[in-house]
């Protein structure tokens, strides 16, 4: 049930063919219900594409998560890098203010390959993400722009309604654990 509510393409997909079924059952036999048929479908899956937009489950939160980081890190807006990273740990928070000390970031591309799983039993509830990203910018020190691909495994903690960022791992795409 919670992909559904992921990702509309089923609902419309499916809304499509039921309602491509209810107009040639219309044509074929001009009969009204058919057509109230084909109503319903097409309210059935306007009112599932609203739920599906309105509910906004653990992946998509931890996914929104990582694009505020991303964003966050483009600006080079430190204070809300860290407003996503777990008050608890005070070395990941420190590291990631050191690293982002040493670069002025352009850009931050976070590739499709972006992989969310959420272990909504654990109290309280925890979420892995892998992911490649390509982060292009410079070194402060040294200067000339470049592409940085990375590959991230980050892990989250849902605390307060927020997912907070409380480890993560980066490393070389090709060579990765």
């Amino acid at each position: 049930m919670t992909s559904l509510l992921e990702n509309p393409i089923p609902i419309l997909v499916t809304g499509i063919f039921a309602a491509a079924v209810c107009g040639v059952a219309w044509v074929m036999t001009s009969k009204r219900s058919a057509l109230a048929a084909l109503g319903g479908v097409a309210l059935l899956t306007a009112g599932l594409l609203l739920l599906e937009r309105a509910i906004v489950t653990n992946v998509e939160q931890v996914e929104a998560t990582l694009h505020r980081m991303a964003r966050a890190v483009e600006q080079g807006d430190v204070p809300t890098l860290l407003a996503h990273v777990s008050a608890s740990l005070p070395e990941v928070r420190r590291q990631l203010e050191a690293r982002i000390d040493e670069v002025d970031v352009e850009q931050v591309d976070i590739k499709p390959n972006l992989e969310i799983k959420v272990f909504p039993e654990r109290t309280p509830p925890r979420a892995t993400a892998t992911f490649n990203v390509v982060v292009r910018g410079s070194m402060r020190n040294l200067g000339g722009t470049q592409s940085y691909p990375r590959y991230f495994e980050c892990h989250f903690i849902k605390r307060d309604d927020r997912w907070q960022l409380i480890a993560y791992e980066d490393f070389d795409p090709i060579r990765r654990r």
